[in-house]
């Protein structure tokens, strides 16, 4: 994992929305996409549901993040 990453988890986490996330990270979506895409399969687990709204999985949750708090 490398700060970079890091950060575009963070802030997809704090945009709840994947273009908003990018575009504070003044990256393009599918780069910031992308990356946390590389996190995900080096982790072997997804970070985040791509639903409408992304939002944090369990293992997130069982990390102690819990989004809102």
């Amino acid at each position: 994992m490398t700060l970079q990453q890091m950060e575009y988890v963070l802030a997809v986490d704090r945009f709840r929305h994947f273009a908003k996330a990018a575009e504070h990270c003044r990256v393009t979506q599918p780069t910031l996409s992308a990356m946390i895409q590389k996190l995900e399969e080096e982790l072997g687990t997804k970070i985040f549901d791509r639903g409408q709204q992304p939002v944090l999985s369990d293992v997130c949750r069982s990390l102690g993040h819990i989004p809102g708090s």
